[in-house]
């Protein structure tokens, strides 16, 4: 492949935004859905700028009734599951990401040192 045929290192954490201008993604679509069906209590960490946020959005795009994003999954393992339909695009979801309030505030570093 050539250098000009690589694909853009994503800015940001948007997964409808990878998505559509076709930027690098890890594809974690099967990981994420096989812990959602074994409806354990999960809690995701991992250090800064490893993806928690894009993997939330991704979830967010997946069950969202507010979006239309078949295509955007077409593509990834999780579209291979018999029960990919089944949940896709079917619920109201609230996604609330922290960093929204984190800037105003003076970013996370700034929050610590008030507390």
């Amino acid at each position: 492949m050539a250098i000009n045929q690589l694909k853009a290192l994503p800015l940001g954490s948007d997964f409808i935004a990878l998505r559509i201008a076709d930027e690098i993604y890890v594809d974690k679509t099967e990981m994420v859905f096989s812990l959602v069906v074994k409806r354990g209590k999960y809690f995701l960490a991992r250090p800064r700028r490893f993806g928690k946020s894009v993997t939330a959005n991704m979830l967010t795009a997946y069950y969202s009734r507010g979006c239309n994003s078949e295509a955007m999954f077409a593509d990834l393992e999780i579209s291979k599951n018999t029960d990919f339909k089944k949940h896709l695009n079917q619920y109201d979801v609230i996604h609330l990401d922290i960093q929204w309030c984190m800037e105003p505030a003076g970013g996370a570093e700034q929050v610590v040192l008030q507390s």
